[in-house]
């Protein structure tokens, strides 16, 4: 067999089969030797890719309000401060998964930190594994509009930091922020210099259409809730003004007497 006759044989089966048929010539005296054609290798099969994540619909930078083509009301919480407050979201927890409703839950860091000393960090795994927002309440609940811009970042950056110990392997991103008090918020669209720090952070600053002012908390609250909310209002609560026990019926409520269905923030732009 000529050169000629092994480039055109490389060429049409590859350099492993010429190797060995060469190889057969040479302990042959050049006379051809009768073998088996070697298995054509194939291409390893390529791994099946992993499950695409759940695409998450993008939110303004910033609300006060979802949506008012969707008949849903979100339902958020402030503070979270102290260890007793570990023991009201437990509950609401337990109360969300029974009927079937997602939150947003806006801690401190302060209150994070505290949490995470006291060995109570289990607690916000479940709010993640559980499907509810968690969102940035600053570390010491300052008004930001009398912080320097690094004071700002300072207060943001915290807690982010102290969610991310807090989590542990539990992987999550913050996408909100809401000034404590409002402060910083009031203005439409929010103040310039807060948002551009937002920005930074890829936060959406989330204010509210409804809160406790006025009310007695509670059931004067809860019938707030009830008659003024419409499709993509925001209502906010926390612990000291409106107990765990009170979400419940306000649930109920919600569905059956306004056909409002209670869901987070990210639930009132979501599918």
């Amino acid at each position: 067999m000529g050169g000629s006759d092994l480039t055109r044989r490389r060429f049409l089966t590859g350099s492993a089969v010429v190797a060995a048929e060469a190889a057969a010539l040479a302990f042959g005296g050049g006379r051809a030797v009768a073998r088996a054609r070697p298995p054509v290798t194939t291409v390893p099969a390529v791994p099946a890719r992993a499950a695409m994540t759940e695409l998450l619909a993008p939110l303004p930078a910033y609300l006060r309000s979802g949506p008012s083509t969707r008949a849903r009301v979100a339902i958020t919480v402030d503070d979270i401060f102290g260890n007793d407050a570990v023991d009201s979201l437990t509950s609401l927890l337990d109360i969300a998964k029974a009927k079937k409703v997602k939150l947003s839950i806006f801690p401190t860091g302060g209150a994070l930190q505290g949490h995470l000393d006291a060995g109570k960090q289990a607690v916000w795994q479940r709010v993640v594994n559980e499907g509810h927002d968690i969102g940035n309440h600053t570390y010491t609940h300052a008004n930001l509009t009398r912080l320097t811009d690094a004071q700002v970042r300072d207060e943001l950056g915290r807690t982010r930091d102290v969610l991310t110990k807090v989590l542990g392997p539990v992987p999550y991103k913050m996408r909100m922020m809401r000034p404590p008090g409002g402060a910083g918020g009031y203005t439409d669209g929010g103040d310039a210099r807060i948002q551009r720090i937002n920005a930074e952070f890829g936060y959406s600053m989330v204010m509210w259409t409804i809160d406790s002012n006025g009310t007695g908390g509670n059931a004067s609250l809860a019938d707030r809730v009830v008659n003024t909310g419409q499709n993509g209002s925001i209502a906010l609560f926390h612990f000291t003004t409106f107990a765990v026990g009170n979400y419940d019926s306000m649930f109920e409520r919600l569905r059956s007497q306004r056909k409002l269905e209670p869901t987070s923030v990210t639930g009132l732009f979501g599918p």
